[in-house]
């Protein structure tokens, strides 16, 4: 069956084809597929890793004002400024953890090239066995391996899909 029929089990939600169809993203309020993977894979990457290290400064400035007995935090109470650093964690742990299984299962449908939507019905593909995951992820980032793949502003270069076909974009 063709992604762009839609059928009670996949609704069609953007109301077009999609390429190598991954998921709908609510968060960015668009369909992920072959043409936005790789914006998709870098928002989620970042996302993970900011939310990281806001709770590494989160622990820092915890255990500062503690260790200083609420001195170095004047600009609150110390019931306030817990509170706070409590509830801003607990975002930013939430956020962490499902941008880095978000993350995950994108890099591991690349690497057993598929796509989310067959990942989560179960299904496999017999090609994966020939095509490296360096490959794989050529077809995802573009062909060039370099600094431009951790760049939401860099196009990727003589962009490869699954079927050996190049695909240019207009500038």
């Amino acid at each position: 069956m063709s992604k762009c029929q839609a059928t009670p089990s996949t609704p069609l939600i953007c109301q077009r084809c999609i390429k190598r169809m991954d998921h709908h993203c609510m968060f960015v309020n668009n369909c992920v597929g072959q043409n936005n993977q790789k914006y998709f894979i870098l928002f989620t990457s970042y996302t993970c890793i900011i939310s990281m290290y806001t709770l590494i400064i989160l622990y820092y400035h915890l255990t500062n004002c503690v260790a200083t007995n609420w001195t170095a935090c004047p600009a609150w109470s110390p019931p306030m400024t817990f509170v706070f650093v409590i509830l801003l964690g607990l975002e930013s742990f939430g956020f962490f953890i499902f941008t880095a299984v978000m993350t995950t299962i994108q890099f591991y449908c690349i690497y057993t090239d598929t796509t989310g939507i067959e990942f989560f019905k179960g299904k496999r593909r017999s090609s994966r066995s020939s095509m490296s995951f360096l490959c794989a992820l050529k077809t995802v980032f573009g062909s060039r391996v370099g600094l431009q793949w951790l760049s939401p502003f860099s196009r990727p270069m003589n962009y490869i899909t699954q079927n050996d076909e190049h695909i240019t974009f207009d500038v």
